[in-house]
């Protein structure tokens, strides 16, 4: 028997660790939707051909150790919808071949720090939709060297570990929408400085807002990695770094097309005065880097952006020209020929 399906049977309990003695050829087991309330250690031990594990919508409440242990051909093991709150560290211990694991919609608070050592092969993990509390343990990842996909949107997240996607060159989508990540007194979402280094295959980062305004936190994205702020929001990010700092030196320059991200990032990100405010806040060596790169500047009286090669402007909303006179023709002149402090 290469195949077993028991899914809608009912069974709340597995009767002991030998129910699936002398299969030794099964493939692919399918439990989901069966009430399952429990597996008892070393259900699978002798499933030593086993590739595919579905033990979806069920009640389990805990994977018991070494449960999915010394797996040498598994890829696929699913566990999404059930009721799991701790998984034992060796939970997948000597199973390297896994390349898809499902956890999302369960009730985990904490991870061992070394559950996922022996996956050099995955490539798809999901663990959204729990209640993930806190920090993940800071090496966590580490050895999910050909991870591709990452979910962890929708826990209770509060903080990331500067180190904590450190090694995923081949990271293609990270989700970290619906945490609290760095939430601070004043509701500010922060992330640690440039903990996006290394993913260099990542296309596309999701996440609640705009963080607290850091210009070293996204150095080092892709130049066609897609930021999406809430469910419908996202702009382009090209590598432009503006940081200013020693240890990323890198301010490039760049033609006017290739602004949007910049201003978008650094201006367009927050509204009104707060743009002015932002702005003031630079180190002056930081204000004098983007405005000579740029082809931007902001008028620190009422908060407007004016694109230098063009002429254009763009008004945040909060102005205090609101209230003023109409302009007159002296100042627009002014403004045409590129003057604008």
């Amino acid at each position: 028997m290469e195949s077993l399906r028991l899914d809608h049977t009912r069974v709340s309990v597995l009767p002991g660790s030998q129910v699936f003695a002398g299969m030794i050829k099964l493939h692919s087991l399918q439990m989901n939707n069966m009430l399952l309330k429990s597996l008892p250690e070393g259900a699978f031990s002798t499933l030593h051909s086993l590739l595919y594990v579905y033990l979806q919508e069920n009640l389990l409440g805990a994977l018991p150790r070494q449960i999915f242990a010394h797996k040498a051909r598994l890829v696929r093991v699913l566990l999404s919808n059930n009721q799991i709150r701790t998984v034992a560290g060796d939970a997948f211990h000597n199973s390297s071949a896994v390349r898809f694991i499902h956890m999302d919609h369960n009730r985990l608070e904490k991870l061992p720090a070394g559950l996922f050592s022996n996956q050099s092969e995955l490539r798809a993990l999901d663990l959204s939709y729990n209640h993930l509390t806190g920090s993940l343990p800071g090496t966590l990842f580490h050895a999910c060297e050909k991870l591709e996909y990452l979910r962890l949107q929708h826990n209770r997240l509060s903080a990331l570990h500067r180190d904590q996607f450190a090694g995923l060159r081949n990271l293609k989508v990270l989700r970290l929408e619906n945490n609290r990540i760095g939430q601070n007194a004043t509701q500010r979402f922060i992330l640690p400085v440039r903990v996006f280094r290394g993913l260099n295959s990542l296309r596309s980062l999701h996440l609640d807002r705009l963080p607290q305004l850091s210009l070293t936190t996204f150095c080092d994205l892709p130049p066609d990695t897609v930021i999406y702020r809430g469910s419908n929001v996202s702009f382009e990010y090209n590598r432009a770094c503006v940081c200013g700092s020693a240890a990323c030196g890198y301010i490039p320059d760049l033609p006017p097309k290739d602004m949007t991200a910049i201003i978008t990032l650094v201006l367009l990100g927050v509204s009104g005065i707060a743009a002015v405010l932002v702005w003031r806040s630079l180190p002056e060596e930081v204000q004098e880097a983007i405005s000579s790169k740029l082809p931007i500047s902001i008028c620190k009286k009422n908060s407007q952006v004016k694109y230098k090669n063009t002429g254009d402007r763009y008004n945040h909303g909060y102005s205090s020209a609101n209230n003023q006179r109409p302009q007159s023709q002296k100042q627009k002149q002014k403004q045409k020929v590129g003057v604008y402090q």
